[in-house]
């Protein structure tokens, strides 16, 4: 009886200590998983405070590109109205140096016309004047021959007139001169 209640009194120890070796080591288990469980949190904790850095240093970034694209786009578009500003004012100066080359060819070609207008009227009067001299010239030189042959004629009719006493050669030349002119002054048209 007695080694039977020792033997009992042993079984119940060491199914108490097993019991408590169970127990110790279940609480060990859960306090292990606990901790596991805590640091797997903090760390995803961690994780989510580092993506979260992440994506507001990529939203940081995505603004200082859009600004800087926009800086871009700006100076882009100033280049763009400073070169058409250029270009039109280009053209501008352009315009003003072709229409004054227009003004002064017009200027020059008016003066030419004028000059040339001059010269012919020049030289119409100078083929005027050479005409009417040319014409008095032989008009005059017609007038002479006319006196010229109505004094030949007038002196071959006195001189065929019978009886007529033969006057001084310079009398003569007085009558005959006097009658050349009447004759020439009859015969010619007047002016």
């Amino acid at each position: 009886e007695e080694k039977r209640t020792k033997k009992a009194i042993q079984v119940r120890e060491r199914r108490r200590s097993t019991a408590e070796s169970v127990l110790e080591t279940s609480r060990k288990l859960k306090a292990t998983e606990a901790a596991k469980e805590k640091e797997y949190e903090q760390s995803l904790i961690e994780e989510n405070r580092k993506n979260s850095e992440f994506t507001k240093r990529m939203k940081h970034r995505a603004r200082l590109e859009r600004q800087a694209q926009a800086h871009r786009m700006h100076v882009a578009r100033l280049n763009a109205t400073k070169s058409v500003d250029q270009l039109i004012k280009s053209k501008e100066e352009d315009y003003a140096k072709h229409e004054l080359q227009e003004r002064r060819n017009w200027s020059a070609e008016r003066q030419r016309r004028r000059t040339l207008q001059a010269s012919k009227q020049r030289m119409s009067l100078d083929s005027v004047r050479v005409e009417r001299q040319a014409t008095w010239e032989a008009s005059r030189r017609l007038k002479e021959q006319e006196e010229e042959e109505a004094r030949m004629e007038l002196k071959l009719r006195l001189a065929a007139e019978p009886g007529r006493i033969p006057a001084p050669e310079h009398e003569d030349n007085d009558l005959l001169e006097g009658a050349a002119v009447a004759a020439a002054a009859e015969a010619s048209p007047a002016p």
